[in-house]
């Protein structure tokens, strides 16, 4: 894994500043292989080698990319991917799935990490570089940016449950000092001579 970030930026969310940097995943494989909702794909050595349903995606340096057209729509109608139901749709749907792709295979976007830290009033980072980070994540458009949100959420999230958590405990502790009792022994003579220890 790659440890120095590629790209950093400020981000002002609810009231704070949070630092959010971008490091590339080289651990990801081909999006085909990493999740779900695409159509098949296969690394072939010559045209000919194509078979029937499949187009060419990408070639380069002797190498190609054949993505199964065919049998993409067929699982896209399966699956509903995007809810697609209509022809139009589903083949809306393939094909941005296969520009997706080919993007992938042409460097045009890669597998990312996110890490989002908060900045104190010196613009320090509490905390440490990847206490909150999120790998495998398309850097193509701005999705990166929801995805430090949600980051930068969980950060307020856990330092209130923190605080709280410090707060019920100094209550704790304020509760049973104040509850804390010094006693002293002393000794009385009744009326009828006996003699009384009492503890006050």
């Amino acid at each position: 894994m790659n440890n120095d970030a590629y790209h950093n930026d400020s981000l002002s969310h609810k009231g704070r500043l949070f630092r959010v940097s971008l490091y590339f995943d080289d651990i990801a494989g081909p999006p085909w292989f990493e999740c779900d909702g695409h159509g098949p794909v296969r690394e072939i050595r010559t045209r000919s080698d194509k078979r029937p349903g499949e187009r060419i995606m990408y070639s380069h340096r002797g190498g190609m990319w054949a993505y199964d057209w065919q049998e993409a729509m067929r699982i896209a109608k399966r699956d509903a991917w995007g809810c697609a139901k209509t022809g139009a749709e589903i083949e809306a749907t393939v094909r941005a799935d296969y520009e997706s792709i080919r993007g992938w295979i042409r460097d045009d976007w890669h597998w990312c990490g996110v890490s989002v830290q908060l900045l104190d009033n010196d613009d320090e980072p509490l905390g440490g570089e990847f206490d909150y980070t999120l790998w495998g994540v398309e850097s193509s458009g701005d999705y990166w940016l929801d995805v430090a949100r949600d980051l930068a959420d969980d950060i307020l999230h856990d330092r209130a449950k923190a605080w709280r958590s410090h707060l019920h405990e100094a209550r704790q502790v304020r509760y049973w000092a104040s509850r804390d009792i010094v006693t002293t022994v002393q000794t009385g003579e009744l009326k009828n001579g006996n003699r009384q220890t009492y503890i006050v």
